[in-house]
């Protein structure tokens, strides 16, 4: 008896729990809206190293495909590159995995892709034309700003790759 008697008298009230609950419901509310943030910037972010991958992989896949026919071993499975001026969603699957990634549009001049509009984590990503892949509407239009040069013995390291890397260098 004695000790059923000392389990009572250790165990928490109903006040003391109704407490803990409401401090977790508390914390639960606090911390759904922000882990769901990072969920989503999550998707973004993986929609967007999806694109640039699709995108650096059908370059590529082109400039092998290239190197295969000069070397005279072009398969017939092979998705011929030259005189293209789009690819179809099938030529593409053949070139690179795509995943759950669609397709939008797509067009591809001089050996490289110059147009690129893909729908990858229900974001649409598009070739913006510095190069790279941005969710639509979010290309960086702006120019880098160039410093000025003073001179070649002048300048800094920093400010002569700044300028040879803008194309500005004479």
């Amino acid at each position: 008896m004695k000790k059923n008697k000392n389990l009572l008298t250790n165990a928490f009230t109903l006040i003391e729990l109704l407490a803990v609950i409401i401090i977790l419901a508390i914390v639960a509310l606090i911390a759904t809206p922000i882990i769901l943030d990072v969920v989503e910037d999550a998707r973004k972010s993986a929609g967007l190293s999806e694109a640039n991958m699709i995108y650096s992989g059908i370059n590529n896949y082109c400039a092998s495909i290239e190197m295969k026919k000069q070397m005279g071993t072009l398969g017939s499975e092979d998705v011929d590159c030259s005189n293209k001026n789009s690819f179809t969603e099938e030529e593409i699957g053949k070139m690179v995995n795509l995943g759950n990634v669609t397709i939008e549009t797509n067009s591809y001049a001089n050996g490289k892709l110059t147009s690129l509009k893909i729908i990858s984590n229900k974001y649409t990503y598009v070739l913006c034309s510095n190069g790279g892949m941005a969710l639509e509407g979010e290309c960086d239009t702006t120019e880098p700003s160039v410093p000025e040069s003073v001179s070649f013995a002048e300048d800094s390291w920093e400010t002569i790759a700044a300028i040879v890397e803008a194309g500005k260098a004479e």
